[in-house]
């Protein structure tokens, strides 16, 4: 029998459950349950689980709703900021077809760099992908007006860029990004998987520790 992980537990998983037809009642309202809702849902990596279920069982899908990304961007905290304006001789972002190209976001605040230097000195590892976080919370901000201020337009995160400036003997450029990956997962839910590349850098722009480019696929508005 195959199991659905959710946890320290495993729970059958429906006949259904890798199929497009609908699945138990019954069976999703004890899975959903379990988690406990979206945040702790999307902490263990299960809001694909969660909410790919539900979409399949209309029993359910008017009592759990899938959260909007207001909602999500509320419940971690976060306000984006104005769109940040461009350093250099270049424009936030290009549209082509259905793709929204984002220029390279730095980890500003206000404006300012608030992470400079390389990784892991004097930048730690962890103040690393702090850095990738910001950058990638600017790079929504740019996005969302891309999307003319409308979410339901954005159709998935495409690709992932993360810049590190980074030690020579630094090798763990993937785990920086991840700061930038998992924040776009929790925001956008399944919209924000994405292919990724992550690469070490002697030096960035304004001595920045990071720097975040996405790719974005949009719906016609």
């Amino acid at each position: 029998m195959n199991h659905w992980i959710a946890g320290d537990a495993a729970w059958p998983a429906p006949a259904a459950s890798r199929r497009s037809a609908p699945v138990d009642a019954a069976h999703v309202a004890g899975l959903v349950h379990w988690f406990d809702g979206t945040a702790e849902c999307v902490q263990r990596g299960g809001s694909s689980i969660c909410y790919g279920l539900i979409r399949r069982c209309p029993e359910l899908k008017k009592e759990y709703r899938m959260p909007s990304i207001e909602e999500n961007l509320r419940q971690l905290g976060i306000t984006l900021p104005p769109a940040p304006k461009p350093v250099a001789s270049y424009i936030p972002f290009v549209t082509a077809g259905e793709l929204i190209f984002i220029s390279g976001q730095l980890p500003s605040r206000e404006g300012r760099v608030a992470f400079q230097g390389s990784v892991p000195q004097p930048i730690s590892l962890e103040h690393g992908q702090e850095a990738a976080r910001l950058a990638t919370i600017n790079a929504l901000a740019i996005l969302h007006e891309a999307c003319g201020g409308q979410w339901q337009r954005l159709g998935r995160i495409v690709r992932l860029g993360v810049f590190v400036q980074s030690q020579p003997d630094f090798y763990q450029q993937s785990t920086v990004a991840n700061g930038a990956s998992d924040l776009l997962l929790a925001v956008l839910g399944e919209s924000g998987r994405h292919a990724r590349v992550a690469v070490g850098v002697s030096a960035l722009p304004l001595n920045s520790t990071v720097e975040v480019e996405l790719l974005a696929a949009i719906r016609a508005a």
